[in-house]
């Protein structure tokens, strides 16, 4: 009777107050929220039996603000994803996932570049097995037994975010019963472009996002220390190369830092010496025309950088 007590009890909404009636409140960890409330949460959150009346509240204060910050986002790049599209403004370093076509009304999550941490995609399969019906009219299994065997394409996005950690979702409208089809190559194709994009995101930022050292320009030679456009402080010259290797943990992994910065400078490539790769070096800079008289100033002081800086670290 106690059970059957509470179950009847008269409950209110834990944010606005609304009584509740029977269907239509969600349960929090300390109460429940109404219909309307629950509607106003971010759309990838789910973690509502976990979270207090203060948190919803919390969440509720950014998803208001969220609005408004929409309101002002323009999008410069829309990646098509099938069941969704990602509309990225790169001038601002934001972006919003969404399936709505009037997406400012509906009030995406709108999230950094930054907090984008990786992408996936996966091929699932269905299988429903064929079977055939036998002389006394049963319906029995193939042997080996026979399948079809249909295929949906999704997208995974992990982000950083305090009310959500991965927005996914279905590329294709339909499943696809063939993979030869042009259904499940225009699916695969729309995960790729969104996976590949999001990908190189997460590469930029945390490439960005990481402590700036002293590279060697690939175009001019000098040590120098990347700008904030990633070009060379010396020459000018793009420096994404190098900085890319820097970004790769591959790099340090193989060979470890010292080995690198070695092959970067050719140091005993095809068995030369140190000595033969300075003479080498010193003929080189002398066939270029790189003297005093004939160099510019710039010139002159990114060659001489690099021949001093190559002579110090390997003396």
């Amino acid at each position: 009777m106690a059970f059957l007590g509470s179950l009847f009890e008269k409950k209110n909404c834990a944010i606005c107050g609304k009584e509740l009636g029977m269907l239509g409140k969600t349960k929090i960890s300390d109460g429940h929220i109404c219909k309307d409330c629950s509607g106003k949460l971010s759309p990838y959150f789910n973690g509502y039996r976990s979270s207090t009346a203060e948190d919803i509240r919390t969440q509720l204060a950014y998803r208001e603000e969220n609005a408004r910050q929409v309101a002002s986002f323009n999008p410069t790049t829309t990646i098509d994803g099938g069941g969704k599209k990602v509309y990225l403004d790169e001038n601002a370093g934001r972006l919003i996932i969404t399936n709505q076509s009037n997406w400012r009304s509906s009030n995406p999550d709108l999230m950094e570049l930054s907090q984008i941490t990786g992408c996936d995609t996966e091929v699932r399969e269905s299988k429903t097995e064929i079977k055939r019906t036998n002389a006394q009219g049963e319906e029995v299994s193939y042997n080996p037994p026979r399948y079809d065997i249909d295929y949906d394409i999704y997208v995974k996005v992990f982000v950083s975010s305090p009310y959500f950690s991965e927005i996914s979702w279905k590329v294709n409208s339909s499943r696809i019963d063939k993979k030869t089809s042009t259904e499940y190559h225009e699916a695969e194709s729309k995960a790729r472009a969104v996976r590949n994009a999001l990908t190189g995101i997460h590469t930029q930022q945390r490439a960005a996002a990481a402590p700036k050292r002293a590279v060697t320009c690939p175009n001019c030679l000098a040590t120098t220390m990347p700008d904030a456009n990633g070009c060379c402080e010396y020459c000018g010259g793009s420096l994404q190369s190098v900085m890319a290797h820097d970004a790769s943990p591959s790099v340090s992994q193989d060979f470890g830092q010292q080995q690198y910065d070695q092959q970067q400078y050719g140091q005993q490539q095809y068995g030369r010496t140190r000595q033969q790769y300075d003479q080498d070096y010193d003929q080189d800079y002398d066939d270029r025309g790189f003297g005093t008289q004939q160099a510019t100033t710039r010139q002159n002081r990114a060659f001489g950088q690099a021949k001093a800086d190559f002579r110090r670290q390997n003396r």
